[in-house]
């Protein structure tokens, strides 16, 4: 560490006193002594790097980033020097560079315009996407390995769906998300969100995640204590706004972005987003959009290929399909501490509302269907029987949220119809919410943004 002598910077002050005898009478002078210390600048880089080699071409950029250095007492940092070993790699405050599968030490040196200098190093380490031997367990991402955390924020969660299998059994699953302590999975099936042995989901509070690349590594080991190292790779850019109407051709548009797999296995086949039959099963779900809007007209084209009727009448009486409309993510209502969180209730206070209302059509296996509007707490407000649907027929389902202006409640609003025939003018089912502790949700979203974005909205309702 160099130290200059044309300025000293005044980080404390050490007082000294020396006494001497003066004169006959005895009296004694104390004289007293300033101790000037200086300071070298402060470098601001992490402790280490992690990237992943989602190409498999051998090596990945890193961005290194020193931007948040700086120097004391009015000096200025004039020069960065970063190196690998005797190479010199930049001299400037971020720097951007390939670095091959393995770990690296890079070395930062800043100096400041008294010539005061600091030296720190960071480890670089670009991992394999995949680490596994030909025994130890399969990890399916049903993401892949690099997934986009949205232009959006389609709920407070960020689910990383999966299974793992092993033929001699799994002993544990955990991951870590940008190096932090491991945390355990809990694997499936357990009736709710994980229906297949081996299925998990990690469900990551978006405030956990980094702006840029964050990183997972699930590891899981089976019952003789082989290991396979599975990475995922999140990009966490969202927009500030994100541009509406919108719309979502599945031919053009990826699994991530504006949508966001919550639970279940899907995947795009030409035109069509479909499931694999493998994952059907309790509440498949994705999320659409941004938790800060309030204000939405939204719609969709569904076809029923086939019902099952092969589901768990403990957990859900009925096949079907619908909209949680201003959803914000599972919460502790059911099984509280269950990893991952199961509950879509209110639950007296302790989180958010997980939606507002939830327009659902109901398949009844022994009896009419029914389009019903349900309220948070799962309670039918109206219904609608004119509707049977048809197996493979092409049917348009459209939901709209709105506050009513001067009251603070908000409006919900439904209606199924096929796509060979006109729209209806009329909605089929509606829920009015008013400002309860148990319709919080109803009222606005737990993003605190109150704007009128929609597919095709139509803006807020007068109070009546």
């Amino acid at each position: 560490m160099r130290r200059g002598h044309s300025r000293v910077a005044a980080a404390f002050v050490l007082l000294a006193l020396f006494a001497s005898a003066c004169g006959d009478d005895g009296e004694v002078t104390v004289e007293r002594t300033e101790v000037i210390v200086e300071r070298e600048p402060v470098i601001a880089i992490p402790s280490q790097a992690v990237a992943i080699d989602i190409d498999g071409d051998g090596e990945e950029r890193v961005r290194l980033d020193a931007s948040g250095s700086h120097a004391f007492e009015g000096a200025q940092v004039v020069d960065y020097r970063w190196s690998r070993g005797l190479e010199d790699l930049a001299f400037t405050s971020a720097h951007t560079a390939d670095f091959s599968v393995g770990e690296h030490v890079v070395t930062l040196t800043v100096t400041d315009d008294n010539g005061l200098s600091d030296i720190q190093t960071m480890v670089v380490r670009v991992l394999e996407p995949y680490q596994a031997t030909a025994d130890s367990p399969l990890v399916d991402l049903w993401l892949g390995a690099d997934v986009n955390a949205g232009d959006g924020v389609a709920q407070r969660w960020l689910d990383i769906p999966g299974n793992v299998s092993d033929p001699d059994g799994i002993a544990s699953v955990i991951y870590s998300l940008n190096g932090a302590p491991s945390e355990g999975l809990t694997l499936g099936p357990n009736d709710r969100r994980l229906v297949r042995e081996g299925d998990f989901v990690i469900d990551i509070l978006r405030e956990r995640l980094v702006e840029g690349t964050n990183t997972v590594e699930i590891r899981a080991a089976d019952n003789l204590g082989e290991v396979t190292t599975a990475l995922v790779q999140i990009i966490n850019e969202p927009l500030d706004d994100v541009a509406l109407p919108g719309e979502i051709n599945w031919s053009e548009q990826e699994l991530d972005g504006l949508v966001e797999v919550i639970d279940g296995h899907w995947k795009i086949d030409g035109n069509d987003l479909i499931i694999d039959a493998d994952s059907l099963g309790y509440d498949r779900l994705l999320g659409f959009g941004d938790v800060g809007w309030t204000d939405f007209d939204v719609e969709y084209t569904i076809t029923i290929e086939s019902i099952s009727e092969d589901f768990n009448p403990t957990t859900s009486t009925t096949p079907g399909f619908g909209m949680l409309l201003r959803w914000n993510g599972h919460n502790e209502s059911f099984t509280p501490g269950s990893q991952p969180q199961q509950g879509f209730r209110p639950d007296g206070g302790n989180t958010d509302t997980p939606y507002g209302a939830f327009p659902f059509y109901a398949i009844e296996l022994e009896g009419d269907d029914v389009l019903e509007m349900q309220d948070p707490n799962g309670v039918v407000m109206t219904r609608d029987f004119t509707q049977q649907i048809t197996v493979g027929t092409t049917y348009h389902f459209r939901a709209q949220a709105q506050s009513i202006v001067g009251s603070g409640g908000s409006v919900f609003l439904a209606k199924l119809w096929p796509a060979s025939v006109a729209e209806p003018d009329e909605w089929t089912i509606s829920y009015v919410a008013g400002t309860g502790p148990e319709e919080a949700n109803a009222a606005t979203s737990w993003a605190t943004i109150t704007k009128l974005p929609a597919f095709a909205s139509s803006g807020p309702v007068p109070a009546t």
